[in-house]
Parts: structure tokens; sequence; C-alpha cells
């Protein structure tokens, strides 16, 4: 978004909350999406299933750790039951799905802040996230399917609001 700092970590004392959260979710995005597009570039769709199923939640997690903040992904339409959003990130799609434009908010009690992080599909994301015999090849939709039975992350389309980044830290 428009006026977020591209200085590394985030952790820059002169920016907000949400910039510096904002600054979170892109490193954690670039690293995942590094290695995914290593994935994709040694077995194409196919083989970026397995990478998603297998490391995409440990890289979260080592990301914020190095970043000491608690970032996670969640979807309405979640290919990972775990990443099903609830509670306020529910309450944040619900608001954004409708938009054609999605604008990153903040959630501060006391000592606490929580950040929502639009996630947008690109063309690349299509790959496994679009039209299933459209986008999506039938051996991609195979093993989505054998590695998540209630799959519900298809039907999109390039610049859709597919989820958000939650990053909960501590307030200064």
């Amino acid at each position: 978004a428009a006026g977020w700092s591209a200085k590394a970590g985030g952790d820059e004392p002169s920016l907000s909350p949400l910039e510096r959260a904002g600054n979170w979710a892109r490193t954690t995005k670039g690293v995942l999406g590094k290695n995914l597009m290593a994935a994709l570039a040694a077995g194409g769709a196919e083989g970026a299933v397995p990478f998603c199923n297998e490391r995409a939640l440990p890289l979260t997690d080592s990301m914020a750790t190095a970043l000491n903040v608690r970032i996670r992904r969640v979807s309405d339409r979640p290919r990972n039951p775990g990443n099903r959003a609830t509670g306020d990130a529910a309450g944040y799609l619900a608001r954004q799905v409708e938009q054609t434009t999605w604008t990153p908010e903040l959630i501060s009690s006391g000592s606490h802040h929580t950040a929502f992080i639009p996630i947008t599909t690109n063309g690349m994301c299509l790959q496994c996230h679009g039209s299933v015999g459209d986008q999506i090849l039938p051996g991609t939709a195979s093993l989505i399917q054998a590695h998540y039975p209630t799959d519900e992350a298809t039907g999109y389309a390039e610049n859709q609001l597919r989820g958000a980044w939650v990053v909960e830290f501590d307030a200064e």
C-alpha cells in the first residue's frame, strides 16, 4: 500500500504500528514467494502443492520468530482448514470482500496490536487458486484434492482478495 516504508524489518521507530506490520507481512510474503517460485521452477504447479503443504507454515513460523511477532495467513475460503478466518479476521475480510481496493486495518487494545494486511491474487496464484480445468491443470487439481480434501481456495480471478496476513505484536 502507498506510503509504507520499504525498510527491512519494519521496526523503524518513526513508522506507525500498521506500517511496521505491513513491512513484516511483505517481508514474510517475500520469503514465501521466493521459495514458492523455486518450487514452481523445479516442478511447476504440481511441485508447488507439496511445497505449500509441507513448507509454507514452517517458513511463516520462522519469519515470525525472526521478526519477534506472531504472523499467519487466513482466508474466508481456506485451502487448509486451520487457516480459516475467525473473529476479528473474519470481520475484516467480510468488510473488505466487496471492495475493489483493500485497506489494511489495525486493532489496538492496550499493550497489543493486531494488523490485517490484504492478500490478493496475481497470475501466478491462479495456477493453484484459479478455476479447475482452466488455470488449474488436472494433475495439480488431483494433488490439491489429495493434500487438502476440504479445499475451498479455488475459483479466484486475478486481483481478487484471497485472504489476509494477521500480524500480532506488542505495543511499544
